[in-house]
């Protein structure tokens, strides 16, 4: 009896151990679970407008439904809201996916500094495949009045017009190219493409220009 008593009192302990081992790993295992929870919430809502950006049918891609748009800044804004996207996310899948040669500036919004003017910090910069091929991926972090992109910036207005500009290649050769702006308040968004892209002659007026009626 005294025998039998002792693997009791022995195996309670051992049993006390055992449930305080699995309470705090079940403690342990709650608070992971909580943080897994928070960051598949935040990666969700991360994700939410890149994954509007695909439908159900593989043949309807975005880039299938913007090559059926006019190749300028208003597709992607556009297209933004046909997919219930962000105007980020879509200027970004307008311009990995696209076939022609371009490339997305992603801004922040233009601040004004004392002495130095508008400048806009770089969010993002997305270039198709054809561009990266030709022009390199743009490493800019900042666009300021004496950047070749500084007069694109849409200064007290809402969108800057397609105008002129000149780029260099990988090779060194200079390229026509045309830049245009919208500022969405969350973000100014360029696009920038080699005249040639657009495949077809396009009258391009200088900025600044005015129609005299």
């Amino acid at each position: 009896m005294q025998w039998t008593r002792l693997v009791v009192c022995r195996h309670r302990k051992i049993g006390r151990r055992r449930h305080v081992v699995i309470i705090t790993d079940l403690r342990r295992l709650e608070g992971r679970a909580a943080g897994e929870r928070e960051s598949k919430k935040e990666g969700h809502t991360r994700g939410r407008h890149a994954d509007a950006l695909r439908v159900n049918r593989p043949r309807y891609t975005y880039a299938k439904i913007a090559a059926d748009y006019k190749f300028d800044i208003k597709t992607p804004i556009a297209l933004a809201k046909k997919f219930g996207a962000s105007n980020y996310a879509s200027a970004r899948e307008f311009a990995r996916t696209n076939h022609r040669a371009c490339v997305v500036y992603i801004l922040e919004p233009i601040q004004y500094v004392a002495g130095h003017g508008a400048r806009a910090a770089v969010r993002r910069i997305e270039s198709s495949p054809s561009f990266a091929a030709q022009f390199g991926r743009p490493a800019d972090i900042i666009i300021t009045p004496d950047h070749h992109l500084g007069r694109i910036l849409p200064v007290g207005r809402k969108m800057t017009r397609p105008t002129t500009l000149s780029l260099t290649d990988r090779n060194g050769t200079s390229h026509e190219c045309v830049a245009e702006a919208f500022d969405t308040t969350h973000n100014v968004i360029i696009l920038l493409y080699p005249v040639k892209a657009l495949g077809k002659p396009t009258i391009i007026l200088p900025l600044g220009f005015k129609k005299v009626i």
